[in-house]
């Protein structure tokens, strides 16, 4: 796999991680977890050490991810921070089954954001394009923050939304739930 091969290059050069990282340009801990598989560096962070270390512009295409295994690392990801949020809810007493359809798109949601931060990062933190205007990359960040915003607030995550719910601060929907809330 492609982390293998690259954590083979820097053993090979006798580079310790921090050392290697340094030199293409990323963080030490997205090094580590490219070198695990846990996740799969962009064509940015390839360029840089085919650029860095002179080496053919090849030499990552026979070890480069198939679809196959950029969906089980992206299906990984998405489960960890699933069991995350489904953890940190059950700890505030919010979770309910009900909620789990609303936690995959959440996850979703987190997963992109923290790959196009990557991007965003690799590229050197645009905040304009060349027209002197907002990148696309920055808006469509913006976006799915919000969207992450929003969903934590639904599931209770964000503490002002739990503070809410724990408070009796949301007014009952019904006559009933407000009876039943008086009764409890």
């Amino acid at each position: 796999m492609l982390g293998d091969k690259i954590k083979e290059l820097r053993t090979e050069k006798e580079m310790s991680q921090s050392e290697f990282s340094d030199a293409i340009g990323i963080s030490r801990n997205y090094l580590s977890e490219v070198e695990n598989n846990k996740k799969i560096p962009g064509k940015p962070t390839i360029d840089n050490i085919i650029k860095s270390f002179k080496l053919p512009k090849r030499y990552f295409d026979k070890t480069s991810a198939t679809p196959e295994v950029i969906h089980e690392v992206k299906m990984n990801e998405i489960n960890r921070i699933k069991q995350k949020v489904e953890g940190d809810m059950k700890s505030l007493n919010v979770y309910k089954k009900e909620f789990d359809s609303m936690i995959d798109v959440y996850a979703d949601l987190v997963y992109h954001y923290r790959r196009m931060m990557i991007v965003y990062e690799e590229e050197g933190y645009p905040v304009e394009n060349y027209a002197g205007k907002k990148p696309v990359l920055v808006t469509q960040l913006e976006s799915l923050r919000k969207d992450i915003i929003t969903y934590s607030d639904r599931l209770m995550l964000n503490p002002k939304a739990y503070q809410a719910v724990s408070e009796g601060k949301i007014p009952p929907r019904s006559k009933l739930e407000e009876a039943l809330k008086n009764f409890g």
